[in-house]
């Protein structure tokens, strides 16, 4: 699916007139993502999931359960 512009004008110049689109410079499907970093060494922080009453790791999937 092709960009649609935000905004469309001209710019004038003298007596030349420029034809300008603006489009958004980010996909709406595109998806950012940030690491945090340790302020001495800048090596990544990792955060770990951990069950404390069983004492194992978890996952993201593990943990979707249908409440209801």
């Amino acid at each position: 699916m092709a960009a649609r512009a935000t905004w469309k004008g001209y710019l004038k110049v003298s007596l030349v007139n420029i034809p300008i689109k603006v489009f958004p410079a980010t996909e709406s499907s595109a998806t950012i993502s940030f690491n945090q970093l340790h302020g001495e060494c800048q090596t990544r922080i990792q955060q770990k999931r951990w069950c404390a009453e069983v004492e194992v790791s978890c996952s993201r999937e593990a943990d979707r359960v249908s409440v209801g």
